[in-house]
Formats: structure tokens, C-alpha cells, sequence
């Protein structure tokens, strides 16, 4: 790709360098001929030096064109408009023949935009393969209303077009037509085939260009994938290594953060018992502020994902979403783009992954797949550690009810009472409440 480009800059510099000298040309011929010029007067003819003064800031602006960058970059619409008004044409177009559909146009400009539309592309390729068959350098007709085939008369009339340019050279054809008879001059013929060249280079560039994305666009893709293969490696990693929900939820953050490049990851766990997602697991969130965040099933965009079992993906503006809803309590709401994909593990619903970006951010359909695919298995992870974290809650449980029933003589029933009253009112998880009874029960002992 380096070395098109610099070829291109080449060809650029190549005729910046025909420019001046055709300048400086332009110049000796002022002098030669303002002292005959009334004796050379053609019908309809713009004067030579007018003529130069037209197509050179054309030719130049061409040249720049192709030295820039690669990639279309307004080039299929600059190069042709730049192309007619340096030689006062209203239709220029760059056509290349297909072995299927025949001709089709690369690169077109028309100011009445009557003849680039695809229902007349076959008038324009019968006239591109009628200039092949004339084996000129370049034809050059002054009035198509005077010719001798009638399609050529009616095309005159029916598209408003008089005058005709046209060459060929492979794999192109270029046409270039004007709305009055003219009689073309030499230089304005050579001109012509120049610029005609210059189209084609462009042809070729923004082919190239599109290659160049085309292959940017898979080593993206790549770079996906070998993100998320590096998320599920570092998944079944937590599933060896940590079974505390907590800290399972907060490495998967870290992991899917990762896999997508976001800024924010929030993770919400449906409640069955409440029928309610709350939100457990956050990047930019303290424990307090994620315990007051509580969402209905269909409420917001989290619960509609949750409600619908299906992905959301908003490029830019996500809080102008209907479905939003707002929590002064989470910065993150005022970012730009959002992607949320419910996690579902053998058919059960376990919640919902938001992977947010601060800036506008369009998510391939391919990225929103590979998520799934993720959320998947973080699903089947966060499940197994609500199992071991239901398991080990009773452990801690059963022996905190011991230790209660025998310190004030009191039932089974009674010692459960008191440890789910205190989990509710300091609004902590019975398992802390348990484990702090026990560890007190520890301190007493050993005094």
C-alpha cells in the first residue's frame, strides 16, 4: 500500500510538472498571437488562451487528488466535476465493461443528471462501445444532432447534449459531453485524453483504497476475535480459581471490559424471587450506590434486553432511546453508546451485560455476536457461584443459628429470626451477618 501511494504522489508531481511548463507556454503563445488573434476566429470556439486557463487548475486539481491519501475521499464526485468544468462539459463519465453486465460507470458527474441514472446505462454503453470502434485516440464530434446514425441524433435531444468527446484505452472508456455544438481544437483534444488517463488512475485508487479497507476490516475482526478467545480463556480461568460471587462478578467486568474496549461495564443479576434486575457489578460503581439500582423486567433498555432475551446496540445519543431510563446515581447514562446482551446459561435467564462507550461507537454485527457468546458463558460461571455462595450462606448460617440457640437458650426458629431481622435492617446479606456472629462467638471464646 506504501508503494501505491508513492506512486501515486508521483504521478502527481509528474504533471504538477507538465503544469508549469504548460503555464509558461501558455504565456509565449499570448505573445505570438495577440497580434493576429482576429484573424482566427473558429465558430463557437473559446479562445486558446482561455481555454488553457480553464483546464489547468483541472489538471492540477486532479494531480493533488491522486497524491493524497488513499481511499475514495470525495474522489469518485471531485475528479469528474473537476474533469468537465476545466473543459466546459456537462456530462463526464469513466466506464469500464463487465463480461456480466456489461458496462458500468466507475466515476460520473452530470449536471442535469439525466444520463448517469441506472436505467440509462445502456445508452451510455452503446456509445462507449461505438468510440471503441472508431480506434481514434480520442473522437471528437462537434454537433450529435447533425450525425448521420439516428440513435446518435436522438440521444441530443432527448438528454440535451450536443457536443461529444470519447476515448478508450484499457480497461476504461471515457465520455465527455457538452450542451452546445463546439468544435473541439487540438489541445483541447489532448487535454481530453489526459484527463481521461488521470480518471482512470483514480479508478484504479479508489479500488484500491477499497482494498485497503477491506483488509483493515478483517484485521479488525481478527483483533476481535482474539479478544474475546482471550475473554473465555480468562472465564474458565475464574471458574478454577474463585468461586465468591463477588469476586466473580468483578473479574468478569475486568474480562469484558477487555474483550470489547468500553468504558463502563455494569452488570445486573435478575432477582426471581422479586422479579427485578439489580445491579451487582460495576467498573466506575461503589457497593452502596449499586445496591439502590433495581430495574423492572421491561423497564429501561436493561429490561427490555431482559424481557425480550435479545441484544440492544445504540451507535451515538443512547439516552435519547424511548426506552431509557435515567439514574442521576450513574454517570454512565450520559454516555454515547450502549450494548447490552442478556446472559442466558441452558435456558435460564441469569441477567444482563451493558458494555457502554463514552464517545459514538457503531458495534459490527459481529462484535454483538462474539458478546453473546461471552455473556453465554459468564452466565454458566456467575450460576455455579450463586450455587456455591447458596451452599456456603447455610453453612455459615446453620452454625451462626447454633451458636445463638445456645448462647440465649432460644429455638431453631427463633436464632434464624433474629439473623434475617438484622440482615434486613443493616441491609447486609445474611451471610455477613452469620459470619459476624461467628467470629464475636470466636473472640469470646478466646478471651
Amino acid at each position: 500500500m506504501l508503494r501505491t501511494r508513492a506512486s501515486f504522489r508521483k504521478v502527481g508531481a509528474f504533471f504538477n510538472g507538465i503544469n508549469k511548463g504548460l503555464k509558461k507556454g501558455a504565456r509565449i503563445v499570448r505573445k505570438q498571437t495577440n497580434s493576429n488573434a482576429a484573424a482566427r476566429t473558429p465558430k463557437r470556439i473559446v479562445s486558446e488562451d482561455t481555454t488553457m486557463e480553464q483546464w489547468m487548475p483541472a489538471l492540477s486539481g486532479i494531480s493533488q487528488k491522486l497524491a493524497g491519501p488513499s481511499g475514495n475521499n470525495g474522489l469518485s464526485v471531485a475528479i469528474p466535476k473537476m474533469f468537465a468544468s476545466g473543459l466546459k462539459l456537462s456530462v463526464v463519465a469513466v466506464l469500464t465493461q463487465d463480461q456480466t453486465k456489461g458496462f458500468v460507470i466507475n466515476l460520473g458527474w452530470d449536471k442535469k443528471e439525466l444520463l448517469l441514472q441506472e436505467s440509462h446505462l445502456s445508452v451510455l454503453g452503446r456509445l462507449a462501445g461505438w468510440i471503441i470502434k472508431q480506434r481514434d485516440e480520442t473522437v471528437a464530434v462537434s454537433d450529435l444532432g447533425l450525425e448521420k446514425e439516428e440513435w446518435l441524433r436522438e440521444l441530443a435531444e432527448k438528454y440535451e447534449v450536443r457536443s461529444l468527446m470519447g476515448t478508450s484505452f484499457e480497461p476504461f472508456v471515457v465520455l465527455g459531453m457538452g450542451e452546445d455544438s463546439r468544435e473541439f481544437t487540438k489541445e483541447e483534444e489532448q487535454v481530453f485524453g489526459c484527463l481521461a488517463r488521470l480518471s482512470g488512475l483514480a479508478v484504479e485508487k479508489i479500488r484500491r483504497g477499497k482494498e485497503h479497507e477491506q483488509i483493515s476490516r478483517e484485521l479488525e475482526t481478527q483483533r476481535i476475535i482474539e479478544r474475546v478467545i482471550e475473554a473465555l480463556n480468562e472465564i474458565t480461568r475464574i471458574v478454577g480459581s474463585a468461586l465468591d460471587l463477588k469476586e466473580v462478578l468483578e473479574s468478569i467486568v475486568k474480562v469484558v471490559l477487555q474483550a470489547t474496549g468500553g468504558d463502563a461495564c455494569l452488570l445486573y443479576l435478575y432477582d426471581d424471587e422479586k422479579d427485578e434486575l439489580r445491579l451487582k457489578a460495576s467498573n466506575t460503581r461503589d457497593p452502596g450506590v449499586m445496591e439502590r439500582i433495581k430495574l423492572k423486567i421491561g423497564e429501561g433498555i436493561t429490561g427490555w434486553v431482559a424481557r425480550e432475551k435479545k441484544p440492544v446496540a445504540i451507535g451515538s445519543n443512547a439516552s435519547q432511546d424511548p426506552r431509557f431510563k435515567f439514574f442521576h446515581e450513574l454517570p454512565e447514562d450520559r454516555y454515547q453508546a450502549f450494548l447490552s446482551v442478556p446472559m442466558i446459561h441452558q435456558g435460564k435467564f441469569v441477567g444482563v451485560i451493558n458494555v457502554q462507550h463514552q464517545y459514538p461507537y457503531q458495534h459490527s454485527q459481529y462484535e454483538i455476536a462474539l458478546l453473546s457468546v461471552v455473556a453465554q458463558q459468564v452466565g454458566g460461571v456467575i450460576l455455579n457461584a450463586r450455587l456455591h455462595e447458596l451452599l456456603e450462606t447455610r453453612k455459615v448460617t446453620e452454625r451462626a443459628k447454633g451458636i445463638l440457640m445456645k448462647e440465649k437458650g432460644i429455638g431453631e426458629a427463633e436464632a434464624f429470626r433474629l439473623i434475617q431481622r438484622e440482615a434486613m435492617n443493616s441491609r447486609r446479606p445474611m451471610r455477613e451477618i452469620a459470619q459476624a456472629i461467628i467470629i464475636a462467638a470466636e473472640i469470646r471464646e478466646a478471651k
